[in-house]
């Protein structure tokens, strides 16, 4: 949260920082958490590793101690994961009224947005299951999910812009065909059947899961 007021031009340094936000009042701190998202995501606060509620060292070498709740554990990503954090940035876009970004060079995002989202899945979800499954854990599965839909809508194109974006599976994941979850707003009456199938698909297979 300092680092990020500094960033923002509001302190010279975290400890100003620190100063001003502790006379600041609650209202006007939670308005600028929101407006510190990016592509009408909320950043939250980070957690911290307090030995009490979360333990002090990194999971991965926790799940390799094999000291944890030896469950079934399902782990996955979305495979352009990243598009979402960084769509309306300006090296990357520009916003037209209404906030609607349109891509500066289509190969140059797509590129880096590969990148960061292959390198979110190696670090969220590659190295914990594999430290998982070298505790000697066998009851461990991974996903990855690539639907991306989206309609391609000249100069915009949310085809591109989001593709299979993080949080595009959840609407899936609870069945919902009439798109009262589409954050993305990318439902459209032609993507409509292969929405419910993957859909169908992916709400039994999550709900088995649980079961």
């Amino acid at each position: 949260m300092r680092d990020r007021w500094v960033a923002a031009g509001r302190e010279a340094d975290v400890d100003a920082a620190d100063g001003s936000l502790q006379r600041m009042p609650a209202a006007e701190v939670a308005a600028f958490l929101v407006k510190a998202g990016t592509a009408g995501m909320y950043l939250t606060p980070r957690p911290i590793r307090d030995g009490i509620v979360l333990p002090k060292q990194p999971l991965p070498d926790l799940f390799r101690s094999g000291a944890w709740n030896r469950v079934p554990v399902i782990l996955g990503s979305n495979r352009d994961e990243y598009r979402a954090f960084i769509a309306d940035k300006p090296e990357h876009a520009w916003l037209l009224p209404g906030k609607l970004p349109v891509l500066r060079n289509r190969a140059e995002y797509l590129s880096e947005s590969g990148f960061l989202s292959k390198l979110w899945r190696a670090i969220h979800v590659d190295e914990p299951a594999d430290a998982l499954l070298a505790s000697g854990h066998s009851e461990v599965w991974t996903y990855q999910f690539d639907w991306d839909e989206a309609p391609a809508v000249p100069v915009l194109r949310p085809d591109l812009l989001f593709g299979a974006a993080h949080g595009m599976e959840m609407p899936f994941a609870f069945r919902d065909i009439r798109g009262e979850q589409d954050l993305f707003k990318v439902n459209t009456p032609f993507n409509r059947a292969e929405r419910a199938a993957v859909a169908e698909a992916m709400g039994d297979a999550w709900a088995s899961f649980a079961h």
